[in-house]
C-alpha cells in the first residue's frame, strides 16, 4: 500500500510539472520567445503524452513557422488525445495562443 501512495504522489508531481511547463510555454510565446515556447511545450508533452492542449498549441506555433508536416503530427496527436475524453470541441472553442 505504501508504494501505491508513493506512485500517486509521483504522478501528481509529474502532472503538476507538465502544467508548469505548459503555462511557461504560453507565457514565453506571448513574450515572442517562440523557440523557448516550443521547448517548453515539448517538455510538457514528454511528461504528459496525452496533454492535447500542449499538442494543439505546439502545432499552431509550428504551422505559423511553416513547419506544416511537423505541425500536422501534433494536430493529429491533439485530435487522438482529446477524443479519448471528448474534449476536442471544447479545445477548439476556447481561445489559445
Amino acid at each position: 500500500m505504501g508504494s501505491k501512495v508513493f506512485a500517486q504522489d509521483d504522478l501528481e508531481k509529474t502532472l503538476e510539472q507538465a502544467a508548469i511547463y505548459y503555462n511557461e510555454a504560453i507565457d514565453l510565446y506571448k513574450q515572442d520567445d517562440v523557440q523557448k515556447s516550443i521547448d517548453y511545450f515539448e517538455k510538457a508533452i514528454k511528461l504528459k503524452p496525452d496533454f492535447y492542449e500542449a499538442h494543439y498549441n505546439l502545432a499552431q506555433i509550428l504551422m505559423s513557422l511553416s513547419k506544416n508536416d511537423e505541425a500536422l503530427k501534433y494536430y493529429q496527436k491533439a485530435v487522438i488525445q482529446s477524443s479519448e475524453n471528448n474534449s476536442f470541441v471544447i479545445l477548439f472553442s476556447q481561445k489559445r495562443l
